[in-house]
């Protein structure tokens, strides 16, 4: 729960603040991961599905974040300015982290 608490949280912070694409997009690869381990893992017969509220209502605020500067017309490029290097992988690991998550299953 906590995972999947700050992996949405910190999709959060970085949707409010982005200035690129990449970053934001590997932030939510996280989150969805941390969502999907969540959901395999959950003994959802114990605890009610409120958990999983508390827990998706920060990823979905960072969709609709980012839907909404994009609706607004804010051009944002791609790769971020510095370190574009950097978020290549790291969005590749949170893809590969949701799968992972997703074959637990």
């Amino acid at each position: 729960m906590a995972l999947a608490l700050l992996f949405g949280a910190i999709a959060l912070i970085r949707a409010l603040r982005a200035k690129s694409w990449l970053p934001s997009i590997s932030d939510l690869a996280w989150a969805a991961s941390g969502l999907l381990l969540l959901w395999t893992s959950g003994p959802w017969f114990s605890v009610g599905g409120w958990v999983w509220g508390l827990a998706l209502a920060p990823s979905l605020a960072a969709v609709g974040v980012l839907i909404l500067r994009s609706a607004r017309g804010q051009r944002m490029p791609f790769l971020p300015a510095r370190r574009a290097w950097f978020w290549w992988p790291v969005a590749v690991l949170g893809l590969v982290a949701a799968a992972g998550a997703v074959f637990l299953w």
